[in-house]
């Protein structure tokens, strides 16, 4: 049998042996890619009423072929890869690891306010009145 793996400063296996940093800014970021989802899977249930449709081309490729359930697993590992890439980085760079969540926050606060705001913009209410 093998060594088993290292578990130095340097080592990734750190990551797994240690408290989670960053909580506020990593919950804040999946509660609002959560918001997008839903916000998003409300406007295409609406598609013919509300002309909902996906901007980032991935996802609406993603979107289109897989349908909503493919897109949840590609939203879903997106945000999962963007946490535990910046929970790596703060090994290193902490500042650098937290501006990026605090960056994708307020990305994400833009495109919920942004399609609340359109939706509310185009039928006059939203969609769970």
């Amino acid at each position: 049998m093998g060594e088993p793996a290292p578990v130095g400063k340097e080592s990734p296996a750190r990551l797994f042996s240690r408290p989670m940093v960053l909580k506020a800014e990593s919950v804040g970021f999946v509660l609002l890619s959560l918001l997008d989802l839903l916000i998003s899977r409300a406007s295409f249930q609406w598609q013919g009423y509300w002309g909902g449709y996906e901007v980032n081309p991935v996802a609406a490729y993603v979107l289109r072929y897989y349908n909503i359930a493919g897109l949840v697993i590609y939203k879903s590992v997106l945000t999962a890869g963007v946490v535990v890439a910046c929970q790596v980085i703060w090994l290193k760079y902490p500042r650098i690891a937290r501006g990026i969540l605090i960056l994708g926050c307020l990305v994400f606060s833009y495109v919920v306010f942004h399609s609340v705001w359109q939706m509310y913009a185009h039928v006059g209410a939203f969609p769970w009145s």
